[in-house]
This record gives structure tokens, C-alpha cells and sequence, in this order.
């Protein structure tokens, strides 16, 4: 998901500066409309899945609490098993949500370059 998030930064990077350099009155309309309209459908995508990660690592910490205060009422080795499972998989789950929160919020700049160009403004 990482990847794909980044390769549509890149692109739409790419694509805002070949517009961006071109003359205002060399710009196509239809070009830009489905640029933005492509744009916002894979906003929504990555949008969608930041939600679900968000739900699924919430789930897994409300576990993972669930595990610890069980290791401390009944300290065996198969709880600390568990916990230390969850725990790993927990931090897992953060550092992809951290990846997916913070590459998400660089595709708002982009929908409000693709507007401003949509609207004639430089």
C-alpha cells in the first residue's frame, strides 16, 4: 500500500509540473477533469483503507490490552506468549497506519493544486 500511495504522489507530482509549465491557453479542460477525477478516486481508495487499518489496529490494541490484563491476573507462559504476539503485531499495525495517516495527508495539497489549475488560478 506504501508503494502504491507514494507511486500516485509521484505521478500526480509529475503531472501537476508538465501542467503547471505548459501555457495557460495550451491546457486541455477534459485533460484536467479526469485528472482530478482520477486523482479524487484514489483519494477515496487510500482514504478507505486509512479506515480500515485505523478499526483493525484499535482492534488489535483493545486485545492486546485484553491479553496483558489477563497476564497479570494469570502470570503463565502461554498469556506472556500471547501478549508478546500482540504486542508485535500491534506495532506492526502502528507503523503501517503511521505510513498510510501521513502519506494520506499529501494528497490534500495536490486536490487543491488540480482545483486551482481546474479554476484558472496560477
Amino acid at each position: 500500500m506504501k508503494k502504491q500511495l507514494l507511486d500516485h504522489i509521484r505521478r500526480m507530482e509529475r503531472e501537476l509540473a508538465a501542467i503547471e509549465s505548459s501555457p495557460c491557453e495550451n491546457r486541455h479542460p477534459g485533460h484536467l477533469r479526469a485528472l482530478l477525477a482520477y486523482h479524487l478516486a484514489q483519494t477515496q481508495a487510500f482514504q478507505h483503507e486509512r479506515l480500515i487499518h485505523l478499526l483493525v489496529t484499535l482492534f488489535f490494541a483493545m486485545l492486546l490490552l485484553a491479553a496483558a490484563i489477563g497476564a497479570i491476573f494469570l502470570p503463565t507462559w502461554q498469556m506472556l506468549a500471547v501478549t508478546i504476539i500482540l504486542t508485535l503485531t500491534e506495532i506492526c499495525y502502528l507503523r503501517h497506519y503511521y505510513v498510510l495517516e501521513n502519506n494520506t495527508q499529501k494528497l490534500y495539497p495536490l486536490t487543491q493544486r488540480l482545483h486551482a489549475l481546474q479554476s484558472g488560478e496560477r
